[in-house]
């Protein structure tokens, strides 16, 4: 979680080939969400249950397998990139490590607590274009429209119900 959250290109590189990373992406994806979840309940007590973090977990992992599959479509149907399905899944999941820095954010005071969450979702979105652009051999620009693209796709699915909206959870939206 470090590299990927230090944007290290090698560390993409080597989760292209190493297939028993998926794994591990998952657990990434699940501790960050619940991370999240467990900073909102302390920073804001009785507002959520054990059934909302499970939701916010279960959500947070079914945003993930749409953000994925959102690069996934974009990557490989717009522009003409290639790469499996999994590995995108893989090289994502690892980008939401810096969602760890938005969770601690939840516990700060006014406004700090807001410029920290807007940091880590920052921070997080450049995870995810760099680990595209190792992917799929993308320029900056084509890894950045890459990336919007399909987090205007997570936020939408979100908005309808499938996953969770994280600026929502967040406060933020």
């Amino acid at each position: 979680m470090v590299r990927a959250a230090r944007l290290d290109r090698r560390f993409f590189t080597e989760l292209i080939f190493d297939d028993y990373a998926t794994g591990n992406a998952v657990m990434v994806v699940a501790a960050s969400y619940a991370l999240i979840a467990l900073m909102f309940a302390f920073g804001r007590p009785l507002q959520l249950s054990l059934i909302g973090l499970l939701r916010l977990v279960l959500g947070g992992l079914v945003g993930w397998l749409v953000l994925g599959g959102g690069l996934w479509v974009v990557g490989v149907k717009l522009f003409n990139g290639s790469a499996r399905g999994q590995t995108v899944l893989r090289l994502i999941g690892f980008a939401h490590a810096p969602l760890v820095v938005s969770a601690v954010g939840l516990l700060l005071p006014a406004p700090l607590d807001t410029v920290i969450v807007v940091v880590g979702i920052v921070w997080f979105f450049v995870a995810v274009a760099s680990a595209i652009r190792v992917l799929f051999d993308f320029d900056l620009s084509h890894a950045a429209s890459a990336t919007l693209l399909s987090f205007a796709v997570w936020w939408a699915a979100g908005l309808i119900g499938l996953g969770i909206n994280l600026t929502a959870i967040l406060g933020l939206g």
